[in-house]
């Protein structure tokens, strides 16, 4: 997308990559948003007549759909991959013996989880990607698994209200995403495009670069820039 001209900002959520706060921790939908206004402000301040078009994968991917729903007016487009509607996070074990009596679960405790590399993509050049590093982690918080829920009931509830062109992209072997659920987002503003063999991180199988030009071409099609 750089190489077609648009200026691309990369940001790791909080608690993730790069970013600060504790491993997999987040307050909220609302602190979500909040850190994706500070992202867009920044964008705003050097391009200030710019669309721009928001693009998440898995968690992002539906962070991307809640934004676009309670912020239409902040974002001209949203390409969601693998859009997790229905996750299934395991809750972090209470504190049992002694602990239990003394130290009370805490919203920042965590549980693994649980995502292997093989669910990521069927390359083993990708897979090594999501094996571990500084960049990776395999924890959730309570507070964000309760979070991630109401987010994700919410998105299912208010799809069909989106106001903006978004893309679906959803891999036909994705283990972590239902299939059927996205299907039932499709209509109205909403297209899905289903990547035959591909699983959770689109991008990173077999058809990656193939999908990433697909994407191009849609969001040139859906926002038209003046040469």
């Amino acid at each position: 997308m750089s190489a077609d001209g648009w200026i691309v900002a990369l940001p790791d959520m909080r608690g993730s990559g790069r970013s600060e706060g504790p491993r997999g921790h987040s307050a909220g939908m609302l602190e979500v948003a909040r850190d994706f206004d500070s992202v867009q402000d920044h964008l705003s301040y050097r391009m200030p007549f710019s669309q721009k078009v928001l693009i998440g994968v898995g968690l992002g991917g539906l962070y991307a759909l809640s934004y676009a729903l309670d912020r239409p007016d902040g974002v001209a487009a949203v390409v969601s991959v693998g859009p997790l509607l229905s996750p299934k996070f395991q809750e972090p074990a209470a504190k049992g013996g002694i602990m239990g009596m003394f130290k009370k679960s805490l919203p920042t405790d965590t549980s693994p989880i649980g995502f292997t590399p093989e669910q990521q993509s069927s390359l083993p050049e990708s897979q090594a990607l999501f094996a571990g590093g500084d960049n990776v982690h395999d924890c959730i918080s309570r507070r964000c698994i309760a979070s991630v829920l109401e987010t994700a009931a919410s998105v299912r509830s208010r799809a069909s209200s989106i106001s903006v062109p978004t893309l679906i992209l959803q891999g036909t072997e994705d283990p972590l995403a239902n299939m059927s659920e996205v299907e039932a987002l499709a209509g109205g503003n909403i297209e899905l495009r289903k990547v035959e063999g591909a699983r959770h991180q689109v991008f990173h199988d077999e058809s990656g670069a193939e999908e990433m030009a697909f994407v191009r071409s849609w969001v040139d099609g859906k926002l038209p820039r003046s040469v």
